[in-house]
């Protein structure tokens, strides 16, 4: 009987909240032009805990997708940094970099 609580509670808690999250992901992804397996990537490096319960976090209809990518510029600022660090120069962080500068810069603008 506890192992079937234990399997639903999980079954739970995936459908809730962690796909939420990757959907939130892949729709922020999509919408900058970052490959969505690169842009969960990057926002893992950068972030401290999970990056899918994070963005679970903006599962809401009052906040838009491009807010949502400003808001993450500066955890995909930490990401690339560190992944630089870890893997040194990699082309596909040179390619996303002026994409996360230009968010880094709107956020910059608009929550500072």
């Amino acid at each position: 009987m506890l192992l079937l609580w234990v399997a639903f509670m999980a079954f739970t808690w995936f459908r809730g909240g962690l796909s939420k999250g990757r959907k939130i992901g892949n729709k922020v992804a999509a919408h900058i032009n970052i490959e969505k397996n690169l842009f969960h990537m990057i926002l893992e490096n950068g972030v401290s805990g999970s990056s899918l319960q994070m963005l679970s976090i903006f599962d809401n209809p009052y906040t838009s997708t491009d807010q949502i990518s400003v808001m993450l510029a500066p955890s995909l600022t930490r990401g690339i940094l560190a992944l630089e660090k870890r893997f040194g120069p990699q082309i596909q962080l040179e390619q996303v970099k002026p994409i996360v500068s230009a968010l880094q810069a709107r956020w910059e603008n608009e929550c500072c």
